[in-house]
């Protein structure tokens, strides 16, 4: 089945439109006559398809990057990730974009035992939503093309990482489409509807029949499991980070977190309850009058709308966060890490817009190896001892 998403032409311009519904034609053809494919965490080919000419036959001699959208969502952020590039590619290069057989894996995007039957016509309201045919209001020819994506479109794998990858100058057309998709998600949502607290993983300070909004003043989110000791890139933020940046008036907290099952093969997951239990006596004590609730799984893609359009957004070291955080129309907040743009300093982090913040201080902690018994990481997360 081939699913039609949102598209991007001035619909009061004739020949755009008639142009989309040219590449609309093209993508019909290349879904019908090619086999599906992916590229999945391998190097993507779609630059390379382009400069050998693989979609010629179709293309109408029109200059298209052609994209197999596949989305595995257990991975949502590196998969986004990959998508962003694509189309920032093909945005600097003065090429018109198309995504070819979108084959999403919803399962891996929920984890925990609330489920209930509305929740994949909500993905697919997000994943609908995101454009798979953009028409380029200035297109090249292709000579112009040809330099264009060679000079523009070097890094073909773990692009976000990358501080000279086309997506960083054009951070405004992807939160443009991001925020249309996870608005689509939004509007799925009943006023009604509430945040559920699962009494096996979940912690609240809310007394028994509170209120708890979808989307709280404050989404902190605090990826543990495969954050600790996985690399240099990532780990885990001391609390002290926390207190300056959230508001005071706060209201709702929630602490949006790794399901206990996810990345159950490190020899550190088991470690995250001590340290999430700690955090909620942390924000408890330091915003006494807020709600505070630690969400662990639950559905990947409500996370990401509550990281969207919370007024303050914080976030680990990680792709899944950063994308929202670069959507929000609030603050954000993300820590220095050559994990996005390469920025392993404050000197080094591009500029994403006087709402978004990086975290230079406190540091990451990274290195667990430093503490022994490991438990003594709790006394520096909770700023009793500095780092050592």
């Amino acid at each position: 089945v081939i699913l039609y998403s949102f598209c991007t032409f001035t619909k009061s311009n004739p020949s755009e439109k008639a142009l989309y519904e040219t590449l609309k034609s093209i993508q019909a053809d290349i879904n019908a006559n090619v086999s599906t494919f992916c590229y999945g965490t391998k190097n993507s080919r779609t630059k390379q398809e382009y400069q050998s000419g693989t979609w010629k036959q179709y293309l109408r001699n029109l200059n298209v990057l052609v994209y197999p959208f596949c989305l595995t969502t257990n991975e949502l952020g590196n998969r986004l990730g990959n998508y962003f590039t694509e189309i920032a590619c093909a945005e600097a290069s003065g090429l018109h974009f198309i995504a070819v057989h979108k084959a999403w894996d919803l399962v891996g995007s929920f984890t925990g035992n609330y489920t209930n039957e509305r929740v994949d016509k909500q993905k697919l309201a997000f994943l609908n939503a995101l454009p798979d045919i953009i028409v380029h209001k200035n297109p090249l020819d292709r000579a112009q093309a040809d330099n264009k994506i060679k000079s523009e479109c070097k890094c073909t794998r773990y692009c976000w990482g990358e501080a000279s990858a086309p997506w960083v100058n054009r951070t405004s057309s992807i939160k443009q489409y991001l925020r249309v998709a996870l608005k689509a998600y939004n509007d799925t949502i009943e006023a009604t509807e509430q945040t559920h607290v699962s009494p096996d993983v979940d912690v609240t300070n809310a007394k028994p029949g509170t209120f708890l909004p979808i989307i709280p003043d404050v989404a902190l989110q605090y990826r543990c499991g495969d954050n600790i000791a996985f690399s240099y890139h990532y780990g885990i933020l001391p609390f002290t980070a926390f207190p300056s940046r959230i508001p005071a008036h706060s209201k709702y907290i929630y602490v949006l977190s790794d399901h206990p099952t996810r990345a159950i093969h490190s020899p550190y997951s088991g470690r995250c309850q001590t340290i999430l239990q700690s955090l909620f006596e942390y924000l408890t004590q330091h915003f006494p009058q807020a709600i505070v609730v630690v969400k662990r799984g639950g559905d990947l893609f409500l996370d990401q709308v509550r990281l969207a359009f919370s007024n303050t957004t914080i976030c680990s070291a990680s792709s899944y966060c950063f994308w929202p955080a670069l959507a929000n129309d609030g603050i954000s907040h993300f820590p220095v890490s050559s994990l996005i743009a390469g920025a392993d300093t404050l000197a080094l982090a591009p500029d994403f817009g006087p709402k978004f913040h990086w975290i230079e201080k406190p540091e990451i902690i990274s290195n667990m190896k430093h503490y022994r018994p490991w438990t003594a990481v709790l006394e520096v997360l909770t700023g009793k001892k500095p780092v050592p």
